[in-house]
């Protein structure tokens, strides 16, 4: 397994995976901002999945792509778990 890791202008995002990642797609989320609230300000520790993600990518709703055409074509649409996002950017992995 090896860790990827991108620098973006809104921060650091990084994936342990066996995947050939080459982009990401960054985008606010009103409801990974909520979960990564909920965990620094309260302590809530969910036990969902998308949270944790949410967590680890500092309230940013982050997908991972091995081609530029594949995250365009994410970052075309809307996101499947917070329609209310918007787009930030697209970026390589390092």
């Amino acid at each position: 397994m090896k860790t990827l890791l991108t620098i973006t202008s809104v921060g650091q995002f990084t994936r342990n995976t066996n995947l050939n990642y080459k982009y990401i797609v960054v985008r606010n989320s009103p409801r990974a901002k909520e979960a990564y609230c909920l965990y620094h300000n309260n302590n809530y520790r969910s036990s969902l999945a998308t949270d944790k993600r949410w967590v680890k990518d500092n309230g940013f709703a982050v997908t991972w792509h091995e081609s530029l055409e594949s995250a365009t074509n994410s970052a075309s649409k809307p996101y499947s778990w917070d329609k209310k996002t918007s787009l930030v950017g697209i970026f390589h992995v390092s």
